[in-house]
């Protein structure tokens, strides 16, 4: 479970960071929980991929704001 973890903790920061960086999150917490440190990886960089995600979400509609 670590290594899915650590796998849509990287996809995360490319693609679908909303899906990947919470299935990260989720999966990274179980896999660390059983003591698999992949786990915690995964699931800093999903966190890291959600929240640049968010970022982007915010610059767009900002900048769609300041368009109109």
């Amino acid at each position: 479970m670590g290594i899915l973890a650590l796998v849509f903790g990287i996809l995360s920061l490319f693609v679908a960071g909303f899906v990947l960086g919470a299935g990260a999150v989720v999966v990274g917490a179980i896999a660390g929980q059983r003591g698999n440190r992949m786990g915690w990886w995964g699931m800093a960089l999903g966190a890291l991929g959600f929240l640049l995600s968010m970022a982007g979400c915010g610059v767009a509609a900002c900048t769609a704001c300041l368009a109109l």
